[in-house]
């Protein structure tokens, strides 16, 4: 059975690939072309996830529930975590097909900065004789993502 794992985002979003417990493929994708409108990009973006998810048979997918409320009685949230939100639900919304669950940061990866997140993530796969195909974050927690959901991370 294969089956995905994401770090959405406006600016990038990362994606990992599994067959069981192997890597398959992964990377980061962004908008195709210059959208000023962030809705259309989101748009995207989920489109690009959803044929990277047919192209694959991915049958799950665990995506990192955007954070934005730190405090219990905070509420408000800047435009741009909005914005995140609105990326993941579409990412979820069009991965609707299998089954889709949001993994929260502080589950997966704690207080990890992002340096040291990439860091763990390039040694684990080492350890498999993997690398990853960029070095953005976004791929990095990707993978990281899918490594936490094997217990691995």
């Amino acid at each position: 059975m294969s089956w995905m794992s994401i770090d959405p985002g406006l600016s990038g979003t990362g994606w990992a690939v599994w067959h069981q417990k192997n890597l398959i493929a992964s990377g980061a994708i962004g908008p195709q072309r210059h959208i000023d409108d962030w809705h259309d990009r989101a748009m995207e973006i989920g489109n690009q996830v959803f044929q990277i998810a047919t192209d694959n048979d991915v049958q799950r997918a665990y995506y990192e529930l955007p954070q934005y409320l730190n405090a219990r009685y905070e509420v408000n949230a800047s435009g741009d975590l909005v914005k995140l939100c609105v990326v993941a639900g579409i990412i979820a919304g069009r991965l609707h097909r299998g089954h889709v669950k949001p993994v929260r940061i502080i589950d997966w990866k704690g207080q990890l900065s992002k340096e040291n997140t990439l860091l763990r993530v390039i040694r684990l796969l080492a350890q498999r004789g993997r690398k990853l195909s960029t070095t953005t974050s976004h791929e990095a927690d990707a993978v990281g993502i899918g490594l936490y959901i094997q217990g691995e991370f």
